[in-house]
């Protein structure tokens, strides 16, 4: 009697297809499990570009706004911008523009000479939103001035202390410390922060100051 065989072709890979029933089964098995995981990662995909479209929307309109803030500044209307300032920081608080609207604030504070009690704050909220060292660094010797120019020479000693030498305005926040430690009485002190300055400021005016002060 003939021995029967199997009715494969002799070039099937058996692993192959062993492989690909077992993948079928997997499939069949987790079916609703793999719809539910497609179905989130296609909603995914569209809360991804809805939010993007949406943020590019917000972020059109808060430039338009800083636009009409700077022209109202601009023309000095300076009640008017503050009112749009205030509208805008409750609605783009979450915006970049947020640090532009802010220094608006500043500029117009100092344009209507307004006491430092109200500019320090600014200046503050300012520095918390800055990214950068170097940016961060500049509000802290304005902090610092601010205390200065309110006689707080103490405090404005221990905020110009944070500008460190790698910082682009650590001669001229060094300066201001100078003036500060004289004002306390520290006479020995500022003369060593400007003969620092003397000795090491590549700028004639710093260096000219510094002498004067010696």
């Amino acid at each position: 009697m003939k021995k029967k065989h199997l009715p494969l072709e002799k070039d099937v890979d058996i692993e192959f297809e062993y492989k690909i029933y077992m993948f079928l089964d997997y499939l069949k098995k987790y079916s609703k499990l793999l719809i539910a995981f497609a179905v989130l990662i296609f909603l995914s995909i569209v809360a991804f570009f809805y939010y993007q479209k949406e943020k590019e929307k917000t972020y059109n309109q808060a430039s338009a706004i800083i636009y009409d803030i700077g022209e109202l500044y601009a023309q000095k209307k300076y009640d008017d911008a503050i009112k749009l300032i205030k509208s805008f920081k409750q609605q783009f608080s979450d915006t970049p523009y947020i640090k532009i609207a802010l220094s608006y604030e500043l500029l117009i504070a100092k344009e209507k000479n307004e006491s430092t009690d109200k500019q320090k704050p600014i200046a503050k909220n300012i520095k918390q939103k800055l990214e950068t060292k170097q940016l961060k660094s500049a509000f802290t010797e304005f902090d610092g001035y601010l205390s200065y120019d309110m006689d707080k020479f103490q405090e404005a000693i221990e905020t110009l202390n944070k500008v460190k030498k790698e910082h682009f305005n650590y001669l001229s926040a060094t300066l201001l410390k100078a003036f500060a430690l004289k004002k306390i009485g520290k006479e020995k002190e500022a003369k060593s922060l400007f003969e620092e300055i003397s000795e090491t400021s590549a700028y004639q005016y710093f260096k000219l100051v510094a002498r004067e002060n010696l």
